[in-house]
């Protein structure tokens, strides 16, 4: 998946309402269409189901929004950065760790 199947994705379902109506309700919406894709990617690769919001890749349970973003921060994807809110507020990383792991880019 890349950022042209991202916005093919977006054509399909502009107001996201396809993918709203078969229950994708945790989305992940940081970053560019690379970075989303990337994260898709990753998220597909691990065996999580994703549907799309529009361009924003997916999930259905906040038990696997929590898994993908585990995955985002291990894996250090790109655009992990995007969520550092999210990665702080689930304890995935503490503040130190986030900033050293940011520093490093």
């Amino acid at each position: 998946m890349n950022a042209v199947d991202l916005i093919a994705k977006a054509i399909a379902d502009p107001d996201g309402s396809k993918g709203r109506a078969a229950g994708y309700a945790f989305v992940f919406s940081n970053g560019d269409l690379k970075q989303m894709s990337a994260i898709a990617n990753l998220l597909i690769s691990q065996g999580i189901d994703v549907g799309f919001i529009n361009v924003y890749p997916a999930v259905l349970t906040q038990e696997d929004f929590n898994r993908g973003l585990q995955l985002i921060w291990e894996r250090k994807v790109e655009g992990w950065w995007n969520y550092q809110s999210e990665l702080l507020a689930r304890n995935i990383a503490t503040a130190d760790e986030f900033n050293s792991a940011f520093n490093k880019l």
